[in-house]
């Protein structure tokens, strides 16, 4: 991640929407279109901008950000709960286009030190993640269509169900080979995918979730990694009796696992066998030994499962 390493003269704070972007210094606001032409017009219109802080807004943010780049200007995607968070310190309880730009440039001028800078993603991660969604898309319009096919009199409408449900299992089956090619022909996405394959019960397509998931993965410290939102979900107890009977090829309990082996080292393996009065948390710890602690839970083992309880992505 690259950082500022001098304090900016000049941040300028976009708010986006779909049609048009209200830019601020801090002092003067303007609206202009939200299209290539009107923002790249915008940036040259300044001798020289030191930051560029904008906020996802589905998408609608990337001409700014690849003409911040195409014009060498530092820009930073800023997180929502943080800028919103920052806005209620200063009181402010109204909302409205010019005062989030006014505020996201403050953002930046006041927290210039820590906003780590926007860079081009990955095109294969790119291109993934989208995979990822639609398959997401159409296993959620399944499993809807499943529901009305076992509602009470669905039976009339059956043929209508089954064929629906056979169309998007098709359009299932050919994303997944999607995905495949695009991990196998992919250097980068390959690597990470092995790591991942590499535990056991962990196959490819919950493995291209994880990286659509959580691209930084690699790149994060093991503590980043425990804090994300991805590893901090915690099933239900439906979702957990859900998970042990979950076949080996999609095993979605290994994710937080996972995690933990993309960013942290291997602790070594224990020597010896666990003696027979040894603790049940030590006995726990022993029984996987390349787990690093922060994979392991300190709650009790899931009724039948023979596991430990993980945080995990639901499907």
């Amino acid at each position: 991640m690259a950082f500022l390493h001098q304090q900016p003269q000049l941040c300028l704070g976009f708010d986006i929407a779909k049609d048009t972007v209200t830019v601020s210094d801090g002092a003067a606001t303007r609206t202009i279109a939200n299209q290539r032409r009107a923002i790249r017009a915008l940036l040259k219109s300044h001798k020289h901008i030191d930051l560029v802080v904008c906020e996802p807004t589905g998408g609608h943010e990337t001409l700014l950000l690849e003409e911040c780049l195409r014009a060498g200007i530092a820009c930073h995607r800023a997180d929502t709960l943080k800028v919103k968070s920052f806005i209620r310190s200063f009181g402010t309880h109204g909302k409205s286009d010019a005062i989030d730009a006014g505020m996201l440039s403050a953002y930046g001028r006041e927290r210039w030190e820590k906003l780590c800078l926007w860079q081009a993603p990955d095109p294969d991660e790119v291109h993934l993640r989208a995979l990822v969604r639609r398959r997401q898309e159409l296993m959620a319009f399944r499993g809807a269509e499943k529901n009305r096919l076992k509602a009470p009199g669905g039976g009339y409408l059956a043929a209508s169900f089954k064929a629906l449900i056979k169309a998007v299992d098709n359009q299932i089956q050919a994303i997944e080979a999607d995905i495949r090619e695009l991990i196998a022909n992919s250097t980068t996405l390959k690597h990470r995918a092995a790591i991942c394959t590499a535990m056991d019960n962990f196959g490819a397509i919950m493995a291209a979730k994880l990286l659509a998931s959580l691209p930084e993965l690699g790149s994060m410290t093991r503590r980043k990694a425990q804090r994300s939102p991805a590893s901090r979900r915690i099933p239900t107890t439906a979702a957990r009796k859900e998970a042990i009977a979950t076949s080996a090829a999609d095993a979605p309990m290994s994710e937080a696992c996972c995690i933990c082996r993309l960013c942290a080292p291997q602790p070594e393996r224990a020597s010896s066998q666990p003696s027979t009065s040894a603790s049940s948390t030590t006995a726990r710890n022993q029984r996987w030994p390349s787990l690093p602690s922060c994979a392991r839970s300190s709650s009790p083992s899931m009724p039948g499962s023979g596991m430990p309880s993980f945080n995990r992505v639901d499907d």
